[in-house]
């Protein structure tokens, strides 16, 4: 066990299956990792993303299009590439409009290939050692709909902070491997305009207000009140995404 088995196949190729005599085919065989795929409405063109950049340095992070001849497939040239994270599933609506995930939620596409909207993903990092608490409040935040990542200690708060983008953090102030107003340090050096929400085990007005100075947005005692908490990140969520929305539209001006 913990063996890699060698590939049964020759390569990672796109197959068709044929209706009536169950025949496989690979019908597209110059991918590096093909992952998703999906039709146009007249099923004219089909659309394949190719996350090689999984495997590869500099690997593809891109969907391309391909004509659709009977049983066969033309063409093949890429229809868009990524800029954050890798494009995985994908849909397109009855007007042709293609909507795939990335690393920032959900990019719109236009038949054409223009990017046309982001639907973003609010993105919560956790910051608790307790893991009792720490699964509670995923929970909480999963069930709204956020993407949740949680971090046991000071280090994987860093690190995790250095590898994704967040809307809101909270974190736990009493962390027992680093002083927390250290960690704040360093997160606010990660994300110059992060507005963490600090979790303290006891109010000390003291520290308070060095948080205030750090750029904490709000300070809560344990055991804080979960729907004060749940106000209080989807206003710092409302706040930076509308702060990223305004950066991406002069970006794409």
């Amino acid at each position: 066990e913990g063996l890699r088995s060698p590939m049964e196949q020759d390569g990672c190729h796109v197959y068709r299956i044929d209706g009536q005599s169950g025949a496989v085919t690979h019908v597209a065989s110059d991918f590096v990792r093909p992952n998703g795929l999906a039709f146009s409405p007249d099923e004219k063109k089909l659309y394949i993303v190719d996350t090689g950049a999984t495997h590869v340095e500099n690997g593809p992070r891109h969907i391309r299009v391909f004509d659709v001849d009977g049983d066969k497939l033309k063409g093949g040239k890429v229809f868009a590439t990524c800029t954050n994270g890798l494009f995985d599933g994908l849909r397109l609506d009855e007007d042709g409009r293609i909507w795939t995930s990335a690393g920032d939620g959900v990019h719109v596409y236009d038949p054409d290939g223009t990017l046309i909207a982001k639907v973003h993903v609010p993105e919560v990092l956790i910051v608790e050692e307790n893991e009792q608490l720490s699964q509670d409040l995923r929970d909480q935040f999963t069930a709204k709909g956020y993407r949740v990542r949680v971090a046991h200690t000071g280090p994987a708060a860093i690190a995790t902070a250095v590898t994704y983008r967040h809307h809101a953090m909270i974190v736990d102030l009493d962390l027992l491997d680093m002083d927390g107003l250290e960690l704040l340090s360093y997160l606010k050096e990660i994300d110059s305009q992060f507005m963490p929400i600090v979790l303290m085990n006891q109010p000390d007005a003291g520290v308070k207000h060095k948080l205030i100075a750090t750029g904490a947005f709000a300070c809560l005692v344990k055991p804080c009140n979960t729907r004060e908490l749940d106000a209080l990140v989807s206003w710092v969520i409302k706040v930076r995404m509308l702060s990223s929305n305004r950066q991406e539209e002069l970006l794409m001006a």
